[in-house]
Formats: structure tokens, sequence, C-alpha cells
């Protein structure tokens, strides 16, 4: 089982592949998140742990954007916890959670 971050952004990878597969082929039917095999849905997670592990590295802008919002926190504090929560969505939810 996969984490809920994950499973969420393989469900948004798969809807827009499919949006772009019934945009080049708009007569072709295709299935819903909650119903593709197997197979498809092991292949959508490892596309979404290949996003979020690219994720893992906080971009200058972030850092800003959340010093913004709590100034008293040094740029060390907010990359920390953020490569935390990044780290956490990357789990399987049957891991620690403390």
């Amino acid at each position: 089982m996969a984490s809920e971050m994950l499973e969420r952004v393989a469900a948004a990878l798969f809807d827009e592949a499919e949006r772009q597969i019934k945009a080049a082929y708009p007569n072709l039917d295709s299935e819903q998140w909650g119903m593709v095999t197997e197979f498809d849905r092991v292949g959508h997670l490892a596309y979404a742990r290949a996003v979020l592990a690219a994720m893992r590295e906080p971009s200058d802008r972030m850092v800003v954007a959340a010093l913004r919002l709590s100034p008293s926190m040094s740029t060390d504090e907010v990359e920390r916890i953020y490569r935390a929560m990044i780290d956490a969505a990357l789990e399987e939810p049957d891991g620690p959670q403390d």
C-alpha cells in the first residue's frame, strides 16, 4: 500500500495521461483511477515516487515562501521540515509516524 500523498500524485499523473489520450483519441474509452489494473497502478505509483523524490529538495523560492509565513524559522529548519514531509509521503503507510 502506498501513502496517501503518493496515491494522490499517481492518480493525478494517471488523470493527466488520460486527458492527453482523450484529446488525441476522442473516441477511445478509458478507465478511472479506481478501476485501473494493478500493473498500471504500480507503474503510476513508480512515476509518483520519482516526482516526489525529485521534489525532496526545496527550491530557493519555496524556502523564501515558507520564511515569509514563519519568519522566526531558519532556512535550515524550513528545509529539514520540508524534507521530512516529502520523506513521509514516500513512506509506506504502516511505517513509523512518530
